[in-house]
């Protein structure tokens, strides 16, 4: 995952994001990277998450502590779900 201020973006790839480069390595086959992308954004459809389908999403200040709360375990559960998916 990478970020900026309230923005983020998750990365499906095999080593750690630290340039450019490494951000858009992904896997392989980029088709597989689109696959697990499209599997995190509709398992987190599914749990009233909206974000990006590429992966991008952002944080407000006027989250509160439960709505963050909501968004980690609505993302642990559905990276769960494209593990088994994809």
């Amino acid at each position: 995952m990478t970020g900026e201020g309230s923005l983020f973006h998750v990365h499906f790839t095999e080593g750690p994001v630290t340039d450019m480069a490494s951000a858009g390595a992904g896997l392989e086959d980029s088709s597989e990277d689109d696959d697990h992308s499209l599997a995190f954004y509709l398992a987190m459809r599914e749990r009233d998450i909206f974000m990006a389908p590429r992966g991008m999403g952002n944080i407000s200040t006027p989250m509160s502590g439960e709505e963050i709360d909501a968004f980690t375990q609505a993302a642990e559960a559905a990276l769960r779900d494209v593990e088994q998916i994809v």
